[in-house]
């Protein structure tokens, strides 16, 4: 009877190991072998289940004296009962061999029974740690996902892509919202909190390169499938679109081999003939700490990787930084530096007053939001950051001690707005700026001239607040 128990945990203990065979799944499909594998697998499950079927014929024949119980050998808990059932024919000895061998086979028996458990739960985490593997390797879902392209098409693979990719921050200013499969057609939109007009030649590129190279999504590519990356502003207003396909990854240049580290004299040649090259000759003259500190936050940004283009956008926030350090003294700046700041603001904004769209973007973001190809039209102007860290440094070197404005300054002020043919939807305007409003550029300019050109008594207290509440706006450069 007890080496009928033997022979029960050992088929156990066989059987447990079958699902270690699945380990070998993604070598298989390299091989193009898969098939092979599950055949293997549901063989030997066959196999032991056939086994496992005339052991409990045995039992039941010795049992039961026929082969109609051998259904509890397939029955938790009824298979205890066939497994130790007494047979009927027993010749009744109980010598103390016997009695010692019936018993190592218990111990020997459940110590099998363990075994398998163990070999079991072993497996199980060993499965998973694979499953866990295959979502972040490469190969592994480029391997899943042709073979899913294989079997169940590539729409429908795109659409099982689709569904996997969850919500998620990509960074600080970009979240993936969703994921979309349309036709052949994988689109990833984006949301992106930018005042850029459109996404940098830069990162199209960049973006394109690794769709092309990235193993799990080139699968898809190969296969006949577009990839769309979609961004939108805040504003749900169109960023720009990178559209990827096999065609575009088989144009796509070979990408350049690193250089060298540029030396800091390159570096600081680099800056001078950057577009901060300005505020950085202004802060040499005026911040000379500050000028180093902008100097080595370049060094620093490009030494860690970034090209130049991604290194002087970063500098924006770089800029930022030290202007707010220094915005307050704005307020104690002598009058005349604040006209000649407004004077350039006007400037800058009239320059671009033909093409509204645009003008109000200049209002709302500065010279940042001006495209390279329209820079000349204004480079005459972009001198204008000398004139604010001028203006910051007097204030802090021999301020001009002043009141707030007062409620009846502003009532003047707002007079000669109306007197200069000003409105209350324009002022609206110019309290609460809307982008999207067409009157948005006009009604600035107009209140930048009256502002300018006011000469009442604290008139010089509204330049000292509203220059210092718009150091960003122009000056991001």
């Amino acid at each position: 009877m007890f080496h009928n128990f033997i022979a029960f945990t050992g088929i156990f203990v066989i059987s447990s190991t079958l699902p270690l065979a699945w380990l070998a799944t993604f070598e298989a499909m390299k091989a193009g072998i898969l098939w092979l594998l599950v055949a293997a697998v549901f063989a030997g499950i066959a196999t032991l289940g056939y086994a496992f079927g005339v052991l409990s014929h045995a039992r039941s024949v010795s049992g039961y004296g026929d082969g109609n119980s051998a259904w509890m050998g397939f029955v938790p808990i009824a298979n205890l009962f066939l497994l130790f059932k007494k047979p009927e024919q027993d010749d009744g000895g109980r010598s103390t061999i016997r009695i010692l061998g019936n018993i190592g086979g218990v111990i020997f028996g459940l110590l099998l029974l363990a075994l398998g458990q163990g070999i079991t739960k072993a497996g199980d985490q060993m499965i998973s740690d694979m499953a866990e593997r295959a979502g972040s390797d490469p190969t592994l879902q480029s391997l899943s996902i042709t073979a899913m392209i294989d079997t169940q098409g590539l729409k429908f693979a795109l659409r099982q892509m689709a569904t996997e990719v969850p919500s998620q921050n990509v960074n600080e200013t970009t979240t993936l919202l969703r994921v979309e499969a349309d036709d052949e057609t994988l689109r990833y939109v984006y949301r992106v909190e930018t005042n850029a007009l459109e996404l940098p030649a830069s990162m199209r590129t960049a973006l394109t390169r690794h769709n092309c190279g990235y193993e799990a999504i080139s699968a898809v590519i190969q296969a006949g499938a577009t990839v769309e990356h979609v961004y939108r502003r805040s504003d749900e207003t169109e960023l720009g679109i990178v559209t990827i396909n096999r065609e575009v990854c088989a144009a796509l240049e070979p990408e350049p081999q690193a250089q060298l580290q540029p030396t800091e004299a390159e570096i600081t040649a680099m800056i001078e003939a950057s577009p901060a090259g300005e505020m950085y000759r202004a802060l040499k003259g005026y911040y000379p700490s500050e000028a180093e500190y902008f100097r080595t936050s370049i060094i620093t940004l490009l030494n860690g990787g970034s090209s130049e283009e991604e290194a002087f956008s970063k500098m924006l926030t770089v800029g930022a930084v030290i202007r707010r350090r220094h915005a307050g003294n704005l307020r104690t700046a002598p009058d005349q530096s604040l006209i000649a700041i407004l004077l350039s603001q006007r400037q800058i904004i009239s320059a671009f007053d033909d093409n509204p769209t645009l003008c109000n973007r200049v209002v709302m973001f500065g010279a940042g939001a001006i495209p390279e190809d329209d820079r000349p039209r204004v480079v005459a102007l972009l001198d204008s950051a000398k004139l604010l860290y001028r203006a910051m440094y007097e204030g802090e070197q021999s301020p001009i001690q002043r009141t707030p404005a007062t409620d009846d300054d502003w009532s003047k002020l707002i007079a000669e707005f109306y007197d200069a043919g000003g409105t209350d939807s324009e002022l609206d305007l110019v309290m609460q700026p809307d982008i999207q409003d067409a009157l948005l550029c006009s009604s600035m300019l107009r209140f930048l001239r009256v502002l300018t050109d006011a000469n009442f008594a604290g008139a010089d207290r509204l330049r000292a607040e509203m220059v210092t509440a718009r150091e960003c706006p122009i000056f991001c450069v």
